[in-house]
Order: structure tokens, then C-alpha cells, then sequence
């Protein structure tokens, strides 16, 4: 049963065209991984399974960003919103220590390069288009709010990878560590 869950939720962060119920599906996974947690249950929910099934739809490469027009990246940027905001924060859920295990090896520097950094660069830019006037604020709505939370939630999880990798890097000698790529 716990299979038929995973399927649904991967399936819809993979097929589905509306970005709040993507970010609907992310509460699911986020939920399914507490229930599993708390319950002491041994399914693919507590165990790095559900997260390397789901890695590729939950975490997408937003490296195409960097080459959208200014007015492709604020309205990409805009409709995703609640999509990335749903992943940005369950990122830093389970970067924490209660669920750090489920984490696959090496996940976190993966997301950082293909997800994180140019997500980042997006919402960098996305501010440098909407600063210049007051109509281009106007055009977008409220985007500008929207592209600063974004932005602090992504530096919020940025500094717990970097945390982390740190402490992998402290703990484990030179050239050892298979879980970052910090040798």
C-alpha cells in the first residue's frame, strides 16, 4: 500500500500541470514521511526509498531558467511559486536532524546543483527585473514579495546543506567521504 502512495505522489509531482497541487503533493510526502516516523513503520516511507523515487519530480533542474526572456522567467517564476515554495521548505524538513536518515547519499549535493543554485540565480535575477520601476512591479503583482520569501528560504537551505557538508567534511578525512563531493 505504501508502494501505491509513493507511485501517486511521484506520479503527480511528474505529471501534474497545476503547481499548487504539486506543492500539494510535496505536503503528502512530507506527511506519509512523519506518519511513518511516528508510527515506527518499515516502508518506503521510512527509509531513503520514497525520497530517491520522488527526486527527480521533487527537485527538477531549473538550469533552463538562466536562458528564459526576462518576462518567460517573472511568469515561470510566478506560476511555480507555490511548487517551489512547497519544496524549498520540505528541503530544509528533512535536512533537520529528525529526518536526516531518509535522505539518500549524495541527494543533497545533487539538489543543490541541479535544483538549489540555479533556482537561485532565478530569483536573483527575477528581483534585478522587477527593481528598476515601478511598472514593472505592477505588472507582476505581488511576484516581488513572493521572489524575496522564496529567496530567504532558499539561503535558509542552503546554509543547512552547507552545514551539513561541513560536518561531513569535519568528521570524515580528505578523500574519503562518498557522501559529498567536498575531497
Amino acid at each position: 500500500m505504501d508502494r501505491l502512495r509513493l507511485t501517486f505522489i511521484s506520479d503527480t509531482l511528474e505529471h501534474c500541470p497545476y503547481e499548487s497541487l504539486k506543492g500539494s503533493a510535496v505536503s503528502w510526502l512530507k506527511e506519509e514521511l512523519i506518519t511513518a516516523h511516528t508510527r515506527g513503520s518499515e516502508n518506503a516511507f521510512a527509509s531513503t526509498v520514497a525520497l530517491a523515487a520522488a527526486q527527480p519530480y521533487l527537485f527538477p533542474d531549473t538550469s533552463p531558467l538562466a536562458d528564459a526572456s526576462d518576462d518567460e522567467l517573472l511568469q515561470e517564476m510566478e506560476q511555480s511559486f507555490p511548487f517551489h515554495m512547497a519544496v524549498v521548505n520540505f528541503l530544509y524538513f528533512i535536512g533537520g536532524k529528525t529526518y536526516s536518515h531518509l535522505v539518500p547519499a549524495g541527494m543533497l549535493g545533487v539538489v543543490e546543483e541541479i535544483y538549489l543554485g540555479p533556482l537561485r540565480l532565478a530569483q536573483e535575477k527575477g528581483l534585478e527585473i522587477l527593481n528598476p520601476s515601478p511598472e514593472s512591479l505592477a505588472h507582476v503583482g505581488g511576484s516581488k514579495m513572493d521572489l524575496q520569501l522564496l529567496g530567504d528560504r532558499i539561503a535558509m537551505c542552503s546554509r543547512q546543506i552547507e552545514e551539513k557538508w561541513l560536518t561531513i567534511y569535519i568528521w570524515y578525512p580528505r578523500n574519503v567521504c562518498s557522501i559529498c563531493c567536498l575531497s
